[in-house]
């Protein structure tokens, strides 16, 4: 039963830790930036957000 439960945390902390480790490597290609996941809309918008923020 231990070895069960310890393969299975085991094998979910790889998945895990793949999935993050590919999402790092495309946030640092697009330059760091969320903004690969936004739209042009969502762009528009957060830039002028951030222009009456500051």
């Amino acid at each position: 039963v231990f070895f069960i439960i310890f393969g299975s945390f085991f094998t979910l902390n790889l998945f895990i830790g793949v999935i993050i480790d590919n999402f790092n490597e495309q946030k640092k290609k697009a330059g760091g930036s969320l903004e690969m996941f936004m739209t042009e809309d969502q762009k528009k918008y957060y830039n002028a957000m951030k222009k009456m923020g500051s």
